[in-house]
């Protein structure tokens, strides 16, 4: 029996512990997958899942901290006072 993939809409309701331990199971699939099959459609859709995953918690990891993101893209200034 084969499982259809959680969709990214899906992976976003989910809380970090859960997406990162789904990382972690995925992870192990995918190489696993990778080392008995090669390039085949079940690995390559294991990889897809597990940048999926990835997105999720980096898109959970950018809600929590908006102000940093938004700091590591923005250039930084510095601003220098001259002789008066």
């Amino acid at each position: 029996m084969f499982l259809t993939n959680p969709t990214a809409a899906e992976l976003h309701l989910l809380d970090v512990p859960v997406l990162m331990e789904m990382l972690y199971k995925q992870t192990n699939d995918y190489i696993q997958f990778y080392n008995d099959e090669g390039f085949t459609s079940r690995t390559l859709a294991a990889k897809d899942l597990l940048h999926r995953i990835q997105e999720a918690i980096e898109s959970k990891r950018q809600a929590v901290n908006p102000v940093e993101t938004a700091n590591s893209i923005l250039p930084q200034t510095t601003f220098v006072q001259g002789a008066q």
